[in-house]
């Protein structure tokens, strides 16, 4: 991924919501860089897996 904050800003298009998300997750985690911040946050709009049924 060559630049993932401008995918970013076209998932959460919202200047106030995307730097609150921001804030909250470098409050309570730490980060090795901008780049996995980044990846981090993105990874959270990919579908999850589907969980195996249990009968």
């Amino acid at each position: 991924m060559d630049d993932p904050y401008p995918l970013l800003r076209r998932k959460l298009t919202s200047r106030q919501h995307r730097f609150g998300a921001i804030r909250t997750l470098t409050r309570y985690l730490c980060f090795e860089s901008w780049e996995a911040l980044m990846r981090f946050v993105l990874q959270s709009f990919e579908p999850a897996l589907p969980q195996p049924e249990t009968g």
